[in-house]
This record gives C-alpha cells, structure tokens and sequence, in this order.
C-alpha cells in the first residue's frame, strides 16, 4: 500500500505508521505510541488528493491502530481494498491475498467480519474459493 501513498507525497507518516505497527508486534513499543502513529498516518491521508493515496495512507493509520483495537485490522483491510480499486487493480487478488497471509486461527474470524462491514463499493468483491465455502456469510 505504501508505494500508492508515495507516488503522491514524500510524507513519511504513513511509513513510519508501519514501522511502529511491526515494532509494536515485537514488543518494543507501548501501545500509546501505536495510537499516536495512526493519527499522524491519518492526517497524512487529509493531506493528499487522490482516492488512492488517501486509502493507503488509511489503510497504515488502520494497522497500526489494531495496538490498542483489534478491529481496526478489518480498516486496514477495507482501506487497502480501496486503494486497489481506485488504483484499477484487481480487488479480487487483493482480498485473496490478504486472506491468504492471515494465520489460520483468525482467518475465519476476520473473513466472517469482513463481509459485515465491506461498503456498498467492495460488496461485489469476488471471495476466495475456500472461503465461500467454509466462512459463514
């Protein structure tokens, strides 16, 4: 998601955002410091004109978020949607992708929570195979 961001500004908030989020993972930051990089990711994202840009840098502010909300993964996963599709790729490979990487334990959980909250734009996604047959709706 970055590189969209970047295409349009050299603002480092949303990179950084994803330095604290995997930093955080590790235990080396305090969940505080995670919530002041997605505010500042965010801000970065009213910065920028293009839907694109302004998804992805979201989308980073969302990651770093799921610190101190585990719901906020659900935002970084819509958020980085969007900026696919306003970019023109394909939405499809990214939801695959993204559902793909997660661990298994919480595959379920999030694809199950995802088909709640997509917006009316991400509703036609196409799911993954496995997904629409094991996930409930």
């Amino acid at each position: 998601m970055l590189p969209f961001f970047e295409k349009e500004s050299a603002d480092q908030r949303p990179r950084n955002a994803i330095t604290i989020a995997r930093a955080w993972v590790r235990g080396e930051v305090r969940v505080g410091d995670a919530q002041k990089a997605a505010v500042r990711a965010h801000a970065g994202a009213r910065e920028v004109a293009t839907p694109t840009a302004i998804a992805a840098a979201r989308a980073a502010g969302h990651a770093v978020a799921t610190a101190h909300a585990a719901d906020h993964c659900l935002g970084a996963s819509i958020y980085a949607l969007k900026a696919v599709k306003a970019a023109g790729g394909s939405v499809d490979a990214e939801l695959a992708w993204q559902l793909k990487t997660l661990p298994k334990g919480v595959r379920t959980l999030v694809t199950s929570a995802l088909k709640k909250r997509l917006p009316g734009e991400l509703r036609a996604v196409r799911w993954p195979r496995a997904v629409r047959q094991n996930a409930p709706a």
